[in-house]
């Protein structure tokens, strides 16, 4: 049986409304907090799309009104189900902006009273890592990089995984300081600055934004590098800067037109080999015979190979290597 819902959130963001429209209506600047690569077609009636590996979604832009008002809608479901999302930009005359975000639309039947919650949750995440770009990242842009672990026994043991593995003991709050190692590097340091037990932990350091994310006794990574990436007068993510160009339909992981690190370590992106190795070192071992890439939520039947984008908790399970498609 379908089911309407709808999800109103809001945020005061650090940051003048041409900056946050930049961060939500154009490719590189969702890349820099959102999930997956995003492109961004900048008209009313244009495409905007997002892909998570080989997972594309694709909605119309239903409102493009800059700075202040963007929207959009995916396509109708045989079921019913649908889902949009508007943006609304309001400044503040003694500074900073606000951004309320609706999310409404139709689920098809299943579990949607797990889904809308994962919903809710899930904003509160995104917008807080939002937050976080724009107050100590402003005018650059980031390399995401999205992969999943191998399934545990329940959360609890993900989220002690994960404490250990960044240096944390006890109750992790807002401003605790992290440290952790990857790929024999020197240590990394960090603040964490968004956390929601089991389900999510935010941690950020000097040039990155790291986001572990989980439910169901799965775990993800969803991080945005900004140290391979530099500010570009007049390029996209610079404040008043137009969103990227549309571009051909592509299920390629590295999108044209999209920052990039370039490839290292027999051929895979070094950015990709950090969040992998995090996985297998402090939550799991990867299972014999998948691959790195492969960590993907998975979606149901109906939309086999195609995201509609609708879970920002990312709660979905994930596809096995010999079912994906």
């Amino acid at each position: 049986m379908p089911h309407e819902i709808e999800v109103r959130k809001q945020v005061e963001l650090a940051a003048t409304p041409e900056q946050v429209w930049d961060a939500i209506a154009t490719g590189p600047g969702l890349d820099s907090w959102f999930m997956g690569r995003n492109q961004v077609e900048p008209r009313e009636g244009g495409t905007a799309r997002l892909a998570i590996g080989e997972m594309v979604s694709e909605k119309t832009v239903t409102a493009w009104e800059p700075p202040h008002r963007f929207a959009v809608r995916g396509a109708t479901g045989q079921d019913g189900s649908f889902m949009a999302f508007e943006y609304l930009v309001e400044g503040r005359a003694g500074g900073g902006t606000v951004l309320r975000l609706v999310q409404s639309g139709v689920f098809g039947g299943g579990d949607w009273e797990a889904e809308y919650d994962a919903l809710r949750q899930g904003w509160d995440m995104y917008l807080a890592t939002l937050a976080s770009y724009l107050e100590h990242f402003g005018g650059r842009t980031a390399t995401p990089v999205s992969a999943w672990g191998p399934q545990q026994p329940d959360q609890e043991q993900i989220w002690e995984g994960l404490k250990r593995g960044l240096g944390l003991t006890g109750t992790v709050a807002e401003g605790d300081r992290a440290r952790f190692t990857l790929l024999g590097s020197a240590p990394v340091e960090g603040v964490v600055d968004s956390v929601l037990p089991p389900n999510f932990l935010g941690v950020r350091t000097s040039d990155a934004l790291y986001r572990f994310v989980g439910g169901g006794g799965m775990v993800g990574v969803g991080h945005h590098l900004f140290a391979s990436t530099r500010p570009r007068p007049n390029g996209p993510g610079s404040p008043g800067s137009p969103s990227c160009s549309p571009r051909r339909r592509s299920t390629r992981r590295d999108i044209p037109g999209q920052p990039r690190v370039q490839p290292a370590h027999g051929g895979q992106r070094p950015s990709l080999l950090v969040a992998v190795s995090f996985l297998r070192a402090r939550v799991g071992s990867r299972r014999r015979g998948s691959r790195a890439g492969q960590w993907l939520p998975s979606v149901p039947d109906r939309q086999r190979g195609v995201n509609d984008g609708r879970n920002p908790a990312f709660t979905s399970r994930r596809q096995s290597p010999s079912s994906s498609s």
